[in-house]
């Protein structure tokens, strides 16, 4: 491997591209090429929002945040506040989830209200980090919806309103008690829409304003293996694409080879983004070794992205 001159972070740290010389912590999402998108990996006492079609990876990013949140805080607390139903432990353990650290509630989190109340009581006792799942935003109510007749009618915006509500009242604590929230909205379509993006999330502009970081999850395909003339899918390879980050770079992207029982295989899409650089690596690379290459590589290119001059002197 040809050897490379390190460059120099404080040329582009105004860019939001290193992390060491911004007042923002970070934990790994479990994907190298993923952090770097991200400015650093997931921003600490920040709402976070991942956003993606059935079967893209949605909870599989959560699972993965909180392995690596408590790599790095083994004091801290997770509360993953599953709202669909449909979340299986063994799974998640399977995965990496250290599901004996993880609070899944003695009673599910039906409304945006009822979050709310939780996430008050989290603020006023909270001692240590806490990461805070919310899967998905579209499986919860408002108690005006829960409380009204199946066939009766709404003007709608309920939901819209309360959780515009609750940014307001409780973003600010949040942050100054180490708290960080990861939301998961599932995509919905727009009907009749000709022009502009096709598609949409609940809860009004509130989530996007809120967000310092926005995944957009997009399945590509699916990655296939053969076995003795058998061919089978053994993962899918998806596109997370940052729509919103205000802890680094705008608008990157991500290509993330996701592996069933297993996860990101983070050693494929560091060796995908080099090979796509045209940079040769051999076989025998450790995956520290391809991380330190892939953020030096991410660097220069970005370097040269940048404005060579500075407009106010």
């Amino acid at each position: 491997m040809t050897e490379r001159i390190a460059l120099k972070p404080k040329r582009i740290g105004i860019y939001g591209l290193v992390a060491e010389e911004k007042d923002i912590e970070f934990f790994s999402s479990g994907s190298k090429v993923l952090d770097l998108c991200l400015g650093g990996g997931w921003a600490e006492r920040r709402v976070i929002n991942i956003i993606g079609d059935t079967s893209t990876g949605k909870t599989l990013l959560c699972i993965e945040a909180a392995a690596n949140f408590i790599r790095k805080y083994p004091q801290g607390k997770i509360r993953y506040c599953e709202a669909e139903a449909a979340f299986s432990r063994q799974y998640a353990a399977a995965m990496g989830m250290p599901i004996d650290k993880v609070d899944f509630g003695k009673e599910p989190i039906r409304t945006i209200e009822d979050l709310y109340e939780e996430l008050e009581v989290r603020t006023e006792k909270a001692k240590q980090p806490e990461l805070m799942i919310v899967d998905s935003l579209d499986a919860l109510s408002s108690r005006a919806e829960m409380d009204r007749a199946i066939d009766k009618g709404s003007y709608g915006g309920e939901k819209a309103k309360q959780l515009s509500a609750l940014f307001r009242r409780i973003n600010s604590a949040m942050a100054a008690k180490n708290i960080t929230m990861m939301i998961v909205s599932q995509i919905r379509d727009r009907i009749g829409v000709v022009y502009g993006r096709k598609w949409e999330v609940s809860g009004g502009h509130a989530l996007a304003f809120y967000s310092s970081q926005r995944v957009v999850l997009k399945q590509l395909g699916k990655l296939k293996k053969t076995v003795r003339g058998i061919e089978r899918p053994i993962g899918i390879q998806v596109l997370a694409y940052l729509e919103k980050n205000k802890c680094g770079p705008a608008y990157r992207e991500a290509m993330l080879p996701i592996l069933f029982n297993f996860g990101i295989d983070d050693e494929k899409s560091c060796r995908d983004f080099l090979t796509k650089l045209k940079v040769k690596m051999s076989n025998k690379e450790s995956l520290s070794v391809l991380h330190r290459e892939v953020r030096r590589e991410w660097l220069a290119l970005e370097e040269s992205f940048a404005p060579k001059r500075k407009k106010y002197t």
